[in-house]
Order: structure tokens, then sequence, then C-alpha cells
């Protein structure tokens, strides 16, 4: 659908959001939920580097949480298991492994 390009556009930095975003949500709820969080909210706030850094380690660690368990319930409802893996930190692979 539509809202899928528009937060795939959102994601690949096309187009910037501000006020207020809304939508209607058809068919799978979780499976929507899921893709706003992961292509729309999350790299919108988890990019904002204007917040204390205290307070924006505060609220990644909320955000990994609530998504690795909307990743497992939302797969879960069409019998799969797919575990999340965060995005953000992985760009520098010698400094992850270390």
């Amino acid at each position: 659908p539509s809202e899928d390009k528009a937060a795939q556009a959102a994601a690949a930095g096309g187009m910037q959001l501000s006020g207020l975003t809304y939508g209607t949500i058809r068919g799978q709820t979780l499976d929507s939920l899921l893709r706003r969080m992961s292509f729309v909210f999350g790299p919108l706030v988890l990019s904002n580097g204007s917040w204390p850094e205290s307070a924006r380690k505060e609220f990644s660690a909320q955000y990994h949480k609530f998504m690795a368990s909307l990743t497992e319930a939302s797969n879960y409802a069409h019998g799969k298991t797919v575990l999340y893996l965060p995005a953000d930190g992985i760009d520098d692979v010698t400094a992850a492994a270390g």
C-alpha cells in the first residue's frame, strides 16, 4: 500500500515528518505497527541528535526492547520465529566486535 511507500521514503530520508502523523490500520495490526515503528518512528527518533546522551540511551534501550517483543509477536501470528536485531550502531563492524 501507499502507506508502506511513505514509511520507506521517510526511513530513507526522502520525506520529512512534522506535526501530527495519522492513518488507518487495515488488516494485520501488529504487522502495520511493526512497519511504522521500523521505517518511520524509530529512525526518526533514534537519529535525533538534539537529545541529551542519557535520554537518547534510555529511549533507545526501551525502543529496542519493545521492537524485540513486537517482532516476536507479529511473526508468531504467522507461525514464524524471527529475532529482532537492532540496526543502529553496527555501521562500524570493528567497533561492534570489540
